[in-house]
């Protein structure tokens, strides 16, 4: 049985004309997917091709983050397939095997290099303000892990209750602290 693997454009509710890439995998006829952190517009992303598209007059700066977000989005594919062919010499699998592999391999990232790479695609959708929070909650969180920054599947709720209490004990008001713990958590 074959399993397919595309990457699909879902149009944003909040800022018409862009939306996220999520990544759809089909066995058996059931398909399981999962959000990836890749912010385009519907003019950037070609569906047929799965590539995305380099449009006329496109500023330089973004120029530069769509290769970067190409070049992303094959690495990406590559390491599903071979997910894919290791699952297939080890006997039956689901689609929702393919994206737990998928998922646990992002998630060996650094936090803060994540939360980085998603504030600067907010920014350039225009997002200041919530691109601002993510910063500022990232600096935060940064400063309490004494600078050293943590691969996302090292966070646990202990360590972030442990944060919780640095904020509150370092005089954050309650809303600056519920801000950053809801910032972080939508971060990954």
């Amino acid at each position: 049985m074959k399993t397919t693997v595309k990457f699909k454009f879902r149009a944003s509710l909040r800022m018409p004309g862009s939306g996220i890439l999520v990544l759809c995998v089909t066995r058996h006829r059931k398909t399981s997917s999962t959000t990836t952190p890749y912010l385009l517009s519907k003019e950037e992303w070609d569906e047929n091709t799965q590539s995305v598209v380099f449009y006329d007059g496109i500023p330089e700066k973004r120029r530069k983050e769509l290769s970067s977000i190409r070049r992303r989005i094959r690495k990406d594919f590559r390491e599903i397939t071979e997910s894919v062919k290791t699952l297939e010499e080890r006997g039956d699998y689901t689609s929702r095997d393919v994206i737990r592999r998928f998922c646990s391999q992002r998630q060996g990232q650094l936090f803060c290099e994540y939360v980085s790479q998603k504030s600067a695609v907010l920014r350039e959708a225009g997002k200041f303000g919530t691109a601002h929070t993510y910063e500022y909650s990232s600096r935060s969180f940064l400063k309490f892990l004494g600078g050293k920054d943590i691969r996302i599947n090292k966070i646990n709720s202990v360590l972030m209750e442990g944060y919780e209490r640095h904020l509150l004990l370092s005089g954050c008001s309650k809303n600056t602290v519920s801000c950053y713990m809801r910032t972080l958590r939508a971060g990954f």
